[in-house]
């Protein structure tokens, strides 16, 4: 009976997976699957039906490889950020820029822009003699 049970939920798993399969592989990969458990439906042989367990446990990690990811929605968290003195409740949409940024190098490290470009210069990238930095 147990291993009924593993059958069955095997089969459900596959086809929950496969729905998610894109619309041109689905309708073949629901059918194949569809007939290979009517096929092997009668099978008795507990060897025979622990080897179509593995394949079929193959196969559906092969569907989940196809299968996209969903997008996965925060439901039940929320987040809050401080403004101005006081906590609201953050707008994953909205984002504040940050004042200062590395990408308009308003606040790059001078030390570190010195080292940059010495070695810029050290590997040819840019012309002019080599000054230590």
């Amino acid at each position: 009976m147990n291993t009924r049970r593993n059958v069955l939920e095997l089969y459900r798993t596959i086809l929950k997976q496969s729905k998610l399969l894109p619309i041109e592989k689905r309708s073949r990969a629901i059918q194949q699957i569809r007939t290979a458990f009517r096929d092997n439906k009668n099978e008795s042989d507990e060897n025979v039906i622990s080897s179509l367990i593995r394949t079929g446990n193959d196969k559906l990690s092969f569907i989940k490889m196809l299968t996209p990811k969903s997008a996965s929605t925060q439901q039940g968290k929320t987040v809050y950020v401080h403004r101005e003195g006081r906590l609201v409740e953050a707008n994953p949409a909205k984002r504040d820029k940050a004042a200062l940024s590395n990408w308009t190098a308003g606040n790059v490290d001078p030390d570190a822009l010195a080292r940059h470009n010495y070695l810029t210069r050290r590997q040819h990238f840019m012309e002019g003699p080599l000054k230590r930095y």
